[in-house]
């Protein structure tokens, strides 16, 4: 009688605890991470006062990793409004935030020749996107910089560069 009582009782529960599981499951959010979104280059918007600022003193936003071959941008959607930022200072340093992480490092530029080398680049690597790696090695590779009316260009030797936008100057 006792087995019975028991197993009328737990079978409902299991059921039902069975149930509630699946239904918590389903909250679940299905991606993680970022979404990108390829662009033509063409639909950047400019400003021709972009060109005019300074790589100094102004907070520069990513736009996204352009393929020269291609002419189009993968532009990274992400969920923190300081992602993917780069701030120069006139001591040589710099500091940012990549996908995940905060970051800093040095960098040394030529102004007459746009050459620019990111001697170091350090900082947090927990929960990197594969974006923010990519971002992070492109970043590192930097070997000239220029500044249009799209905004900053950090580029390297591959055929892929940072375009980034002014978001403040300070």
């Amino acid at each position: 009688m006792k087995n019975l009582i028991s197993s009328t009782f737990f079978h409902p529960f299991f059921v039902g605890l069975v149930c509630c599981l699946s239904l918590l499951g389903g909250c679940q959010k299905s991606e993680i991470g970022e979404k990108p979104k390829n662009i033509p280059l063409t639909e950047v918007p400019t400003n021709p006062n972009y060109a005019t600022l300074p790589l100094v003193g102004t907070k520069w936003k990513l736009v996204g990793f352009v393929d020269q071959t291609t002419n189009n941008v993968k532009s990274v959607q992400s969920s923190a409004a300081d992602n993917y930022t780069l701030a120069f200072e006139s001591n040589g340093d710099f500091a940012g935030i990549s996908s995940t992480n905060t970051i800093m490092g040095v960098f040394s530029f030529d102004v007459s020749d746009s050459i620019m080398k990111v001697e170091k680049l350090g900082g947090t690597k927990i929960n990197e996107t594969p974006y923010g790696k990519q971002y992070m090695s492109l970043l590192r590779s930097t070997i000239k910089y220029e500044i249009t009316e799209i905004g900053l260009k950090l580029h390297n030797e591959s055929t892929i560069y940072l375009l980034y936008s002014p978001i403040e100057n300070f």
